[in-house]
């Protein structure tokens, strides 16, 4: 595979930051000298990887091309025109900037577990993570400094959740809602059917459930019957009762993978809402 030269590269760079500085960042005109080595060293080093494939959205084997280059490197240019100033902030390791990064990021975490009905308590955790990530990390400025710091966030919680998916969690034949609801239990396994739904510590959190606390897993249970919905019905039997994964669950019930995530979700939202609804609800002791 032929590549760029080095050298073409550079030239490059030179010239459309030159062209950028001329159209929309006069003040640069001094400062090229401090810039100019800085855009030309990610380019190339997200040549090198192999990043600006990805980001272009070709395949690692293709040749870029002067054109594609060329338009890889605006972004870039853009990109490091909005963030150089917070970078050089976060670079010097002033406190107030690393603060008001990670108080964004557990702003960031708490929506997105929220959204997901998972414990907002390690928002923190993960927001404090993500700044150690970004601290060793070297910004890429194909992007906004907001979206790749909400991508490295994202990547911290997907690493500890899949750490909990690994965990071994057994499962359990399904007999009926009645059944759960009156308590009955016919199986030979030592733990109790309604516990599957214990194993799943994110949602499990969001409804107020304890893992010691049989009573409050019975009321889930008894409030399940009131989904309006026979499809979100099925998932959550399916899932917390046969203990089935989704791709499991998708096949049983002949649909699509990611519309049992769906369903799952706004199925235990709403089943979130009903507890609470309730006086003496999934909450209370």
């Amino acid at each position: 595979m032929r590549r760029l030269p080095t050298r073409t590269i550079t030239r490059l760079c030179r010239e459309r930051t030159l062209l950028y500085i001329k159209r929309k960042a006069p003040v640069w005109r001094e400062q090229v000298a401090e810039h100019l080595p800085r855009i030309t060293q990610r380019v190339s080093e997200n040549y090198a990887s192999g990043r600006i494939n990805r980001r272009l959205g070709f395949k690692p084997e293709r040749v870029i091309s002067r054109t594609a280059c060329t338009r890889y490197i605006d972004s870039v240019i853009a990109s490091y025109d909005q963030s150089h100033e917070l970078i050089a902030h976060l670079v010097r390791s002033e406190s107030e900037a690393w603060e008001a990064l990670q108080a964004r990021l557990r702003r960031s975490a708490q929506s997105y577990l929220r959204n997901r009905l998972a414990d907002t308590d390690q928002a923190e955790d993960f927001a404090q993570q993500a700044c150690a990530n970004i601290y060793h990390s070297t910004y890429p400025c194909d992007v906004s400094l907001e979206i790749w710091t909400k991508a490295v966030l994202l990547n911290v919680i997907r690493q500890a959740w899949r750490k909990c998916d690994a965990l071994n969690v057994p499962s359990y034949a399904l007999v009926s809602l009645d059944d759960i609801v009156n308590g009955e239990n016919n199986s030979t396994d030592s733990v109790p059917r309604y516990e599957r739904l214990t194993h799943d510590p994110f949602y499990a959190d969001a409804i107020g459930l304890k893992l010691e606390n049989e009573r409050r897993v019975r009321r889930f249970w008894e409030i399940v019957p009131k989904l309006r919905s026979g499809q979100q019905r099925e998932v959550i039997c399916a899932y917390y009762n046969e203990g089935l994964t989704a791709k499991q669950v998708a096949c049983k019930l002949n649909l699509d993978v990611k519309y049992v995530h769906l369903l799952r979700h706004r199925a235990l939202k709403t089943l979130v809402k009903l507890a609470r609804a309730q006086s003496d609800g999934l909450t209370d002791e």
